[in-house]
């Protein structure tokens, strides 16, 4: 990564944009870069911050941004905006949702991240965070569970219950086995 961030440390509008950030000034805005320049420019100069959160004004861009930067961090997350069909069932397993809980799995889990997302994004309204982690239910291998209570809970968190699983977000069960 050495000799993808030398040649940013040389030019002044880093400097100066390193230089605020460092100061506190919150959010930099720069402009002028072509496309092919964004994640380079955006991972040298938050090279040194352990929480970058990376917003721009269009799904599609985002995502298009994403497996840009990702070349550069690979750990890189997605938080996708809910749009109007996500509180319709026609989202082939709530894919959208999937998306936003492995962004915010991510946000708990690591102490290093860059976060890429949209304006409208930011703009939903979310539980706090405290909330959502503290619903997040963990089994392993030789946990005995009570059935019934476990599906009350899939159910009460969003899962649907199926004959088969076609997708995430569903479960099945079948006797005494639950996928």
């Amino acid at each position: 990564m050495k000799a993808f961030l030398e040649p940013l440390q040389s030019l002044e509008e880093v400097k100066r944009v390193e230089a605020q950030l460092k100061k506190g000034a919150g959010i930099q805005m720069v402009s002028g870069c072509i496309d092919s320049q964004k994640p380079h420019f955006m991972f040298g100069i938050g090279n040194n911050f352990p929480v970058k959160i990376i917003v721009t004004f269009h799904e599609q861009k985002a995502r298009e941004l994403l497996e840009e930067y990702r070349f550069f961090e690979k750990d890189a997350v997605y938080y996708p905006a809910k749009d109007i069909l996500f509180y319709q069932s026609d989202l082939h397993g709530n894919v959208l949702a999937r998306e936003r809980a492995l962004a915010l799995k991510a946000i708990a889990e690591q102490s290093k991240i860059t976060l890429i997302t949209t304006y409208d994004a930011l703009m939903n309204r979310m539980q706090k965070p405290e909330k959502i982690f503290s619903a997040a239910a963990v089994y392993r291998v030789g946990d005995e569970v009570e059935l019934e209570k476990l599906k009350k809970r899939l159910v009460a968190m969003g899962y649907e219950s199926v004959y088969q699983i076609e997708a995430s977000g569903q479960f099945a069960v079948r006797g005494g086995i639950i996928d």
